[in-house]
């Protein structure tokens, strides 16, 4: 799983904070749309307009927005927040 973030944004920066903590059931990709890495990503995955706007994650080559990626993210998290997936 591959999650884009605004690198620029606390908010943002914080959630990234946080994942690093959890345990995750796959491994995951967390990439700034600011850096070269999380450019070539979404130059990769033709996502100029949506990783400007949105959290984007990709998994299992499909694109995921806003609540939708954050349900995902919520998924793949091993123990209680596991739960978002009922």
């Amino acid at each position: 799983m591959t999650i884009i973030y605004d690198g620029r944004c606390g908010f943002c920066r914080t959630f990234v904070k946080w994942l690093h903590r959890r345990s995750f059931t796959e491994e995951i990709r967390l990439l700034s749309s600011h850096e070269p890495r999380g450019l070539h990503c979404i130059a990769d995955n033709n996502l100029h307009n949506l990783c400007e706007t949105s959290v984007v994650v990709i998994c299992h080559n499909e694109v995921h927005i806003k609540s939708d990626a954050v349900i995902r993210v919520f998924r793949n998290i091993k123990g209680f927040w596991n739960l978002a997936k009922y």
